[in-house]
């Protein structure tokens, strides 16, 4: 009859732990996943002041990897270490408490028992994730890096015939990280069927300890003294994943840390506040440039009035582009006089710059989406004719409306459009974000130059109809020559 009862009493723990399980999950998932948001905008908010310049050095894949991978793997901490942890203990002290209540004489054994097998569990828990992880998170940012690289340069791959190349290279590092995951699935599979062979080997020594006294045991103490092993090792059984999760979401929570908590470079810093609202006039004078890693720039001395197009012609770390990223706000003077409007530039706010100046670089940003989407990201508030009409003012839309219009899916990074359709589409963004000023650094450097001078003086000619301003940087002199003037680096 004990027996019976022991066994209808496991059987509804059974039945009502699917219940208890999934009302659990439930309150952890909803807490956890917004702490994961918590987590993802602190982080990013970091990266902000920093970029771009600031981000030169890091490996873009190990960033992408933080930013999704570590976010999401630090997430287990909560989701299924500790309450792994908490039930394991939660059951073995009730087990315990159980033992003491029913079989006072064999205790000490569950006590014993219990004590071995966590610190079992834990040290061979860190010795089955030991090395292996470092390896997998390398490996991980070195897969994103490739993989990034690849959908950047599509276009280039295709043109010289290293898709099979790619892709070859592509497989075989996912094969190394397929192979690490594999050995600590493997050693975590080893752990739990030790725990599992120890779990019959305890019931065993128990009946054989009872017998060796030459106990005979009623039939409630029987049925706990078989029953209850195996109901307190089931718990036992998770840890070994519990520990490897937690090693994981550690490592994570710790590259985020570095990330989040990394000082942006006072270089990098505006202390300004004032909004600029319109654009009339820069001027500079011995102006000299200070970057984070100490390299000194100097640029050269000029004026630039509203209205103007102006061509800035150099070599290649002359500082051209240093010049644009000064006027954007991503990088202050050091030494020097920069006038905007009459006002040293660093007395404005780096994103009241950034509303009022646009800039154009050698590979825009293009979201995956449409390119409708794509617009929006310059101006939300934009209604579809407004769209229209910019389309139409960088002759895009003529190539747009024979396939799907706005809706035209531009793929990653923008790889279903051509170079010169990228470009158009940046040029409409600063036209519909009604830009004063617009940069356009190198932007047709991987167009032909009938298609480049097409582009850049169509866009020139709107500036003059619209009254903004426009810097050409470029090595090209035949497109320099497009501008009203040209000052040399």
């Amino acid at each position: 009859m004990y027996l019976s009862i022991a066994v209808v009493g496991v059987r509804a723990f059974a039945l009502g732990k699917a219940f208890f399980r999934y009302s659990e999950r439930l309150v952890l998932h909803d807490a956890t996943f917004r702490k994961a948001t918590a987590r993802r905008t602190s982080v990013y908010s970091s990266l902000i002041d920093r970029a771009p310049i600031g981000l030169t050095d890091t490996n873009m894949g190990s960033l992408v990897t933080s930013l999704v991978d570590d976010t999401e793997e630090s997430l287990n901490e909560d989701l299924r270490y500790r309450p792994a942890l908490i039930q394991s203990v939660a059951v073995s002290v009730a087990g315990v408490v159980i033992y003491v209540w029913l079989i006072p004489k064999f205790a000490w054994l569950m006590i014993l028992v219990l004590l071995a097998g966590a610190l079992g569990t834990f040290i061979a828990s860190k010795f089955a994730s030991r090395n292996l992880l470092e390896r997998l998170n390398s490996l991980r940012s070195e897969l994103s890096a490739i993989a990034e690289s690849i959908v950047a340069r599509n276009r280039v791959i295709q043109a010289y015939g290293w898709q099979s190349r790619s892709l070859d290279v592509l497989d075989e590092i996912t094969m190394k990280v397929t192979s690490v995951e594999k050995k600590l699935a493997n050693r975590v599979g080893l752990v739990q069927s030790a725990i599992s062979l120890g779990t019959y080997l305890i019931i065993g020594c128990s009946i054989w300890v009872t017998f060796a006294a030459g106990l005979l045991l009623p039939g409630e103490q029987v049925a706990v003294l078989v029953l209850l092993p195996l109901a307190i090792f089931e718990y036992l059984q998770g840890l070994p994943a519990a520990f490897q999760a937690k090693a994981k979401a550690s490592a994570s929570i710790a590259r985020l840390e570095i990330l989040e908590k990394a000082q942006t470079p006072i270089e990098l810093l505006s202390e300004g506040s004032e909004c600029l609202q319109a654009f009339d006039s820069f001027a500079t004078e011995k102006v000299s440039v200070r970057f984070p890693n100490g390299n000194l720039v100097s640029l050269p001395d000029l004026a630039v009035v509203k209205g103007e197009s102006v061509s800035l012609v150099g070599r290649s770390g002359s500082g051209k582009s240093t010049f644009a990223n000064v006027l954007v706000g991503y990088i202050q003077v050091a030494e020097g006089s920069f006038l905007l409007n009459g006002k040293p530039i660093g007395s404005y706010s780096g994103n009241s710059l950034r509303q009022s100046i646009g800039l154009v670089e050698q590979q825009p940003v293009m979201l995956a989406g449409t390119v409708k989407d794509n617009l929006l990201l310059a101006a939300p508030n934009a209604t579809d004719s407004e769209m229209l009409q910019a389309l139409n003012d960088v002759k895009l839309w003529p190539m747009l409306e024979i396939r799907q219009g706005l809706a035209t899916d531009v793929g990653q990074l923008g790889t279903k459009l051509s170079g010169g359709e990228v470009q158009r589409i940046a040029f409409a963004r600063n036209l519909l974000a009604e830009r004063k000023l617009v940069i356009l650094d190198e932007p047709t450097s991987s167009l032909e130059h009938v298609q480049a001078a097409e582009i850049v003086k169509n866009f020139l000619e709107l500036g003059k109809q619209k009254g903004f301003t426009v810097l050409l940087i470029t090595h090209d002199n035949k497109l320099a020559q497009l501008t009203d003037r040209l000052i040399k680096f």
